[in-house]
């Protein structure tokens, strides 16, 4: 038998660590991971040391790639050697994996993790949270940005700063991006939907931009979305709508990013919302990658604005009918607007009792008041009016997390949506650490060592 030997480059140690959590007990350590090809056989030989300071009983997995690291779906069902679970430390450890066809295949990685079992403290993840970077950023995104004239500069500004910050955290960051007519786009939407759609009497050309952080799954199953939208509206600040929410994404992205998940996780700042959700709906015509599916998508607009005082809050004509207990439990307490509101719809629900229930396991303080809208939110336009909506045309779990808006920021959408004493940061903060709490559990947080190497 003759082996054929590939140069193999470790590109990626990348350890999880956790000040609070390495303290207790450190992931394993994957060292000189080597690959080569025996080509007589179609078998691609990996060696790897592997150790851990616990002496854990360790999962070891494999992973391989056809595209360069872009998926790795090649199925590994039949690898051999020290893999699985469980797996002891030690030098020279080897894995098998044969391979179809007469040669590895193009753009081949190998992806090795290996995982302790350690369960991460959520309680610990969440204290990272920091209001300070919420208001700082806050304070920043405020200021009229749209596509008109006077919003362009700070637009782009705003663009930057969100992509420039995604990838400082060390996700992969890039832009979804396109000059669309508006009526181009209403038709490709009505198309897909099979929804008949009205056209604009001026047929407005957008240069629009999503602004997407991706933090990759190990495992590339499911993908779970934290979006907020970026503009604002005309001659508004926007602090409030949407500022606030986009702060509260990027802090949550800071967070997370500090760790490996099972699952994919993606940061998304959308365009043009205040137009009709435009941003959203072409991430869905054109954002989707073929191996995705969307599990999960947490929507943020509109998360600062909190108020003890009595009347505060509104409740909307009609939600006495259609919501009794909420709007009882609101009356109840002098309708003060004190709670952050937590939106889905049935195929959404029990995303939205993921999060509820977050809150409650870790943020207690946080009061969540659940609306479950029927359908597509049809009957109660106000629940359906932002960034989830056109995931749930799509029939993906989505959920909007606000203030409740106009119902109790009276300032939306003029200019003084402007940053006030209503405005409460640990409110923001509670919220984010909601949602960190919520995507850690879906996404399944894992205190693991992933190294990765290329053929070549």
């Amino acid at each position: 038998m003759k082996n054929y030997v590939y140069a193999a480059t470790v590109l990626l140690a990348n350890l999880c660590l956790c000040t609070t959590a390495t303290a207790q007990n450190e992931p394993p350590a994957l060292e000189n991971v080597s690959v080569r090809v025996d080509k007589a056989n179609h078998k691609v030989l990996v060696s790897y040391d592997l150790a851990d300071r616990e002496e854990d009983e360790l999962e070891v997995t494999l992973k391989v790639s056809g595209d360069n690291g872009r998926t790795y779906l090649l199925d590994t069902g039949q690898a051999s050697g020290d893999v699985g679970y469980p797996v002891k430390t030690g030098k020279a450890k080897t894995i098998s994996w044969t391979y179809a066809g007469a040669e590895p295949p193009p753009g081949c990685r190998i992806k090795l993790i290996a995982d302790d079992r350690y369960k991460i403290s959520i309680t610990d993840i969440i204290r990272e949270v920091d209001s300070t970077n919420l208001r700082a950023n806050l304070v920043f995104m405020t200021g009229v940005r749209n596509h008109q004239k006077e919003g362009l500069r700070h637009l782009n500004v705003v663009r930057d700063t969100i992509e420039n910050a995604f990838r400082a955290h060390g996700l992969l960051a890039y832009r979804q991006d396109t000059v669309i007519g508006e009526n181009q786009l209403k038709e490709s939407v009505g198309k897909m939907f099979k929804m008949t759609v009205s056209h604009s009497k001026k047929d407005n050309v957008f240069s629009m931009q999503n602004i997407i952080g991706e933090l990759p799954g190990q495992h590339d199953a499911n993908t779970y979305l934290l979006t907020a939208h970026y503009d604002a509206a005309e001659n508004s600040p926007g602090a409030d709508d949407n500022a606030s929410g986009v702060a509260g994404m990027m802090e949550a992205a800071r967070v997370l990013s500090k760790y490996h998940f099972r699952h994919a996780i993606k940061f998304i700042g959308f365009d043009l919302e205040e137009k009709g959700f435009y941003g959203s709906w072409f991430y869905l015509l054109d954002g989707i990658k073929p191996h995705e599916t969307i599990a999960g998508v947490i929507n943020y607009d509109m998360i600062s604005y909190y108020s003890e005082a009595p009347g505060s809050q509104i409740i909307p004509e009609g939600f006495e009918i259609i919501f009794p207990e909420v709007c009882k439990s609101v009356i109840r307490d002098g309708k003060r607007g004190n709670f952050v509101v937590n939106t889905s719809n049935r195929e959404s629900e029990g995303l939205g009792k993921h999060f509820t229930g977050s809150a409650s396991a870790y943020v207690p303080a946080l009061k969540v008041m659940p609306l479950v809208a029927h359908g597509n939110g049809g009957f109660t336009p106000t629940l359906a009016a932002s960034d989830h909506a056109p995931f749930w045309y799509r029939k993906y779990p989505a959920i909007h997390i606000g203030d409740g808006g106009e119902t109790r920021n009276v300032n939306l959408n003029t200019r003084k949506d402007k940053i006030s004493g209503n405005f409460n940061y640990t409110f923001m903060s509670n919220i984010v650490k909601a949602t960190v709490a919520t995507l850690a559990e879906l996404a399944e947080i894992q205190h693991c060592t992933v190294a990765e190497a290329v053929l070549q």
